[in-house]
């Protein structure tokens, strides 16, 4: 059963400025499920903040395999757990986090904040204190951007239990790092 607080199969939309607080679901997205299916578009959920939501892939939010593109700036990701993507399950065609916060998110298995399967973009966002057994911060088994030539991302006191590695990113694909003239 899907216990989420939002389902949505709609190609375009903008959700900003919301709080998502103690949200829980079974399987996918204890706050927001984002699919689209077949059809072209944009999903923005801009300037929101995702506190102790939980699920077992995507505790605050997941990006199931669509064609669209999903952007998620200015958000604060604070406490949110999940096995797979403590905040974020990203398999969406395109995923774009910027100028947002992951902090104390915790994944019992990979991706302490985000589990990537597909393609995400991340500029601009800090990444602090997040856990999982496999990328603190990351697990990135798709193709995985980092932007930091105009903001910077900063990776702070994330970890792996066990010492098994990937503190920060743990990568199996493809990782894009560009730096070049970051502040």
């Amino acid at each position: 059963m899907y216990n989420k607080f939002i389902q949505n199969a709609i190609p375009s939309f903008l959700l900003n400025d919301n709080i998502y607080k103690s949200n829980t679901a079974t399987q996918q997205g204890g706050a927001l499920y984002l699919y689209n299916g077949y059809s072209t578009g944009t999903q923005n959920v801009n300037a929101s903040t995702f506190e102790s939501n939980s699920s077992a892939e995507g505790g605050a939010v997941y990006v199931s395999d669509s064609y669209n593109t999903v952007s998620m700036g200015g958000n604060t990701y604070t406490n949110n757990s999940a096995n797979l993507g403590g905040a974020i399950y990203a398999d969406g065609k395109d995923v774009i986090a910027s100028s947002g916060s992951f902090t104390g998110n915790s994944a019992t298995q990979q991706g302490g904040a985000i589990y990537n399967k597909n393609r995400l973009v991340a500029a601009g966002t800090t990444f602090t204190g997040n856990t999982a057994v496999e990328g603190g911060a990351i697990y990135n088994k798709g193709t995985l951007n980092i932007n930091a030539v105009t903001q910077n991302v900063l990776f702070s006191n994330n970890y792996t239990e066990n010492d098994v590695g990937g503190g920060a990113i743990w990568n199996t694909r493809t990782l894009n790092l560009n730096a070049t003239g970051g502040n």
